[in-house]
């Protein structure tokens, strides 16, 4: 199992757009810590559906979308 790019990405990307927005490092470094339990997340999902990283994670980042 390997993790998705947009996971790899998050930090950064998150980080970005808090500061972009907020200027709130606090709430940057909160949202990215927050990254763990979605990554644990997809691995958890992956293994117990059979089903590839990616596409849970597209899944998931869809059901937030919505």
């Amino acid at each position: 199992r390997y993790s998705p790019a947009l996971l790899i990405n998050a930090g950064a990307l998150n980080h970005a757009a808090v500061m972009y927005d907020h200027g709130n490092i606090q709430k940057s470094f909160e949202q990215i810590e927050n990254i763990y339990h979605t990554v644990y997340e997809i691995f958890e999902r992956s293994q117990h559906e059979n089903c590839a990283t990616n596409k849970i994670a597209e899944m998931i980042a869809r059901d937030r979308l919505k």
